[in-house]
């Protein structure tokens, strides 16, 4: 018998040749046939196990770990096993082996899928941070334009304050108003007061529109202005200024458009007297009576005036003067609502219109100005 117990590269004892060999020779000597046996069942299974060990070889090898087996796992050479308890073995730590592997394996997929969706966090938290930096940015800075706009407006309100105030003070002297009027190139609106108390003009809310050739009276404390016009059409509108809110409120208009028309108060009520369009020139005369809220015909002058003069005293009207369409006048006349009618009075010394007539005492003064004197008469 021939044994090739240091083939390495086989890694086995050829078991075959060694059965053959045994049956060949059954006589060989009958005390030694169970040793035989039981050398022959020992090289089986010493066969088996290293074919088991080169196969667990390869595979550790290809999954890249240099696991040693475990003691326990190795055959006892010295007990007698057979072939497939010692395959059942191996295959059951090789299927633990895969196993563990494979689960291994989901851990790392699992805590890569975890770190991807930190990442995507972590990536919107930046973006999000981003977002609130520049919307804290936008907020100082639109904090800092409120906060300017506070102090424009707390200066305007401390200007106005002061205004206010310095305009109670005026009104509270007694007071010449400047109504619209023109300036040589403007038409204007605005309202001035003139305290020769303390010598001072105060600018007040201006009239909703330009408003010159127009007339002026005052009643209840409030001033009405009516009439005149901008420089391209004449007005029947009227507008009434408050002092105390320092605001014109629109009134009802007159019944005509007219301006260079004369305007008093007498007895609580408004008169509206002559004046004209441009083209016609009026001897009526408009009363505004502001319980009725309204405007209403009152008897006519003799004559008619435009650019006329006129005042009140002692409950009569008086008018005088002014353009009758073909002349200057200087002829005058007076209406005692007591009596209805007008009368003709002694005309003054100079043809004038466009003057003023006022009172002064219990005398009528007529002011006008050419470009060479100034006349006073009565």
């Amino acid at each position: 018998m021939l044994l090739n117990s240091h083939n390495e590269h086989n890694g086995a004892v050829e078991v075959d040749e060694v059965e053959i060999e045994v049956h060949n020779n059954p006589g060989g000597g009958v005390g030694l046939q169970p040793e035989r046996q039981t050398v022959l069942e020992k090289l089986k299974g010493l066969s088996f196990l290293r074919q088991q060990d080169a196969i667990t070889s390869k595979d550790c090898t290809h999954s890249g770990s240099d696991q040693r087996v475990p003691d326990e796992t190795q055959i006892n050479p010295n007990l007698s096993c057979g072939p497939f308890d010692a395959t059942m073995e191996d295959k059951t730590s090789f299927d633990e082996c895969s196993h563990g592997n494979a689960e291994v394996l989901q851990i790392i997929t699992d805590l890569q899928k975890r770190t991807e969706a930190l990442e995507k966090k972590l990536i919107g938290s930046d973006k999000e941070i981003l977002s609130l930096r520049e919307i804290f940015k936008d907020s100082g800075r639109k904090v800092q334009q409120l906060e300017y706009i506070v102090d424009e407006l707390q200066f305007k309100l401390d200007s106005s304050l002061a205004h206010l105030g310095n305009m109670c003070n005026t009104l509270a002297t007694p007071s010449i108003f400047l109504i619209g009027g023109y300036n040589g190139v403007t038409w204007l609106s605005s309202l001035d007061s003139f305290s020769p108390e303390k010598d001072a003009v105060l600018g007040l809310t201006p009239m909703s529109s330009p408003r010159s050739y127009a007339s002026a009276a005052v009643l209840d404390g409030h001033i009405f202005a009516f009439g005149g016009g901008d420089g391209m059409s004449w007005y029947n509108t009227v507008e009434c200024y408050s002092s105390r809110n320092n605001e014109w409120t629109e009134c009802p208009s007159m019944n005509q458009k007219k301006g260079s028309l004369a305007g008093i108060c007498l007895n609580e009520k408004i008169y509206a007297i002559g004046g004209g369009d441009g083209n016609e020139f009026y001897s009526e005369v408009e009363i505004f009576d502001p319980y009725l809220g309204k405007w209403i015909c009152s008897p006519s002058m003799l004559t008619s005036r435009f650019a006329l003069a006129a005042s009140g005293l002692n409950g009569v009207i008086y008018t005088s003067g002014g353009y009758d369409g073909n002349m200057y006048l200087k002829s005058a006349e007076r209406y005692d609502p007591r009596e209805g009618f007008w009368v003709r009075l002694p005309s003054m010394s100079t043809r004038r219109g466009s003057h003023t007539l006022t009172v002064l005492g219990d005398t009528l003064s007529v002011i006008f100005s050419d470009t060479s004197d100034l006349f006073l008469g009565r």
